[in-house]
This record gives C-alpha cells, sequence and structure tokens, in this order.
C-alpha cells in the first residue's frame, strides 16, 4: 500500500488493523511491526479493547516504511504487510526559512555595524576638547574600523552564502555563516585595540582565508607560515587587505589550481611576505 499525500512533520500517525477471524484466531494472534528504514527490531503491537492501533510518533522527514506482520499460536506467521508514505521536510530544513535566518543575520550584522559605528562617532565629538595626539588616536581609531569593514568583503562573504543557500548546500552555507559571525566578531573587539597579539592576527587571517577558500571551493589552497614568532604585538587586520588584493586582482581570474603563501620571518623587523601564484 501507499499514502500518496506527505504527512506533516511532528505529527502522529496511528493505524488501525483488524485480524480477520477466519484465518487467525485473534485470542492468540500477535501483531509486530517495524519502521524499516531506521530498524531492523520487531516491536509488538499492545491491543486495546480486542483491537488493534497502532500510534506513531516523531517519524523522522523522508521516505518511510512501516513493514506488519501477524504471529498466530506461536508458530503460524503471515505475510509481511509493508506502507509506504513520506514525511514532509521540517520548516527549519526548508530554502525558505534558510533565506530567512541569512536575511535576519545580515541585518544583524549591519546594525551591529553601524551601531559601533555610531557610538565612536560620537564618542569622538565628545572628546574634541582633548589634546591634539589625543584626537589624531581616536580618528585614527575610526579610521581604521571603517578600513577592517571592507564592504567588498562584506558584500561578497553575504553573496557567497545566498549562493550556498539557493543551491540547497545547507551545510556549507551554516558552516560558512558561522566563518563569518566569528570573523565579524573578532574584527570589532580588536578595532578596540592599537596593538594585538600577534597570534590574535594570524587567527584573524585563518578564519578570512576558510572563509575564501568555502568560495572558491577546491581550487583555493593556501599556507600560513610563522616561523615560531609569538611573543609580540602588530596592528590589527593590517594585511587582510593586501590579501584580498592577492586574491581579487590575481587568483580570482586563474581558473583553477589557486595558491597563495603568507610567511612571517622576524629579524630587526617583522617581515611579512604574500605570494600568489
Amino acid at each position: 500500500n501507499h499514502i500518496s499525500n506527505e504527512l506533516p512533520y511532528n505529527k502522529s500517525l496511528v493505524f488501525q488493523i483488524d485480524v480477520l477471524s477466519n484465518i487467525y484466531d485473534k485470542a492468540s494472534t500477535e501483531l509486530y511491526y517495524k519502521l524499516a528504514n531506521t530498524s531492523e527490531e520487531w516491536v509488538r503491537i499492545q491491543p486495546n479493547k480486542k483491537k488493534y492501533e497502532l500510534r506513531l510518533e516523531r517519524l523522522p522527514y523522508g521516505r518511510n516504511t512501516i513493514q506488519l506482520k501477524a504471529i498466530s499460536k506461536g508458530y503460524l506467521t503471515s505475510d509481511v504487510l509493508s506502507v509506504n508514505f513520506i514525511v514532509s521536510t521540517p520548516f527549519w530544513l526548508k530554502w525558505w526559512f534558510i533565506v530567512f535566518v541569512f536575511l535576519m543575520l545580515s541585518f544583524i550584522v549591519f546594525i551591529l555595524i553601524k551601531t559601533r559605528l555610531n557610538q565612536i562617532k560620537k564618542k569622538n565629538k565628545k572628546e574634541l576638547y582633548l589634546k591634539r595626539l589625543e584626537i589624531q588616536s581616536l580618528n585614527s581609531k575610526l579610521e581604521a574600523l571603517q578600513s577592517q569593514m571592507n564592504p567588498h568583503f562584506i558584500f561578497n562573504s553575504l553573496n557567497s552564502i545566498q549562493t550556498l543557500v539557493l543551491k540547497g548546500d545547507v551545510e556549507s552555507a551554516y558552516e560558512y555563516i558561522n566563518k563569518f559571525a566569528d570573523l565579524m566578531r573578532q574584527t570589532l573587539s580588536f578595532s578596540e585595540n592599537q596593538l594585538i597579539p600577534f597570534y590574535g592576527e594570524v587567527d584573524l587571517l585563518k578564519n578570512y582565508l576558510l572563509l575564501e577558500k568555502l568560495r572558491f571551493r577546491d581550487d583555493f589552497n593556501y599556507e600560513i607560515i610563522t616561523n615560531g614568532i609569538s611573543e609580540i604585538n602588530v596592528p590589527p587586520m593590517l594585511l587582510q587587505p593586501l590579501i584580498e588584493n592577492a586574491l581579487k586582482h590575481g587568483l580570482l581570474h586563474k581558473k583553477s589550481d589557486r595558491k597563495l603563501s603568507i610567511e612571517f620571518k622576524l629579524e630587526n623587523e617583522l617581515i611579512c611576505t604574500i605570494i600568489d601564484n
């Protein structure tokens, strides 16, 4: 038998089963069932007022097969009856919900950035009477934050998430959104400091490159060589524009085998070499 209409997700499915008295002795007949696509174990159906009723809850979405059989007097076994049906996909896995989440996250990121920029601008207005060097320092923080929130990078990232969602690649879209959120959180955190630990800058670059790798897929590989450097501080987001230029103006136009190498050396000064192929 086949149930043609899709059953709503997370709804109960009830079977009422009659046992023919001319074939089996109802008093000594036991009915069993199993959900063939999730279990190999037969489960006995307990009679209710001399009737057999099977209630199934929390069925997995997608195609399902219920199998039924009867055993009479402990040894007579009936043929197996199979019932096929489809449980609809839950709303949180449907494309429109994923698009909705994507739009909400994009809106939240936009509001956070705008709010942060407004806060810094207000702070600068309140401190106009500070010394010239202090005012220059505050202005440089604002410019640094504005440059770090690269609009081209954010636009490209959101476009990449949208492409993954429309292609139905839910796992990659979730992974991209998580990495994007981590990068935004790091950038906002680092923007309040003129210097950050070297390992923090390297970690931020790794998150940024992971996002680009998700966008380029298997056609892009990179390496970051630190040569054991650790106990120094550096300005935040100093290298991201250079790396983005290497990707945008160099590797983006290469059809395959895109490679990027970033190497740090500490001699009399910190030297960073960025090479793309």
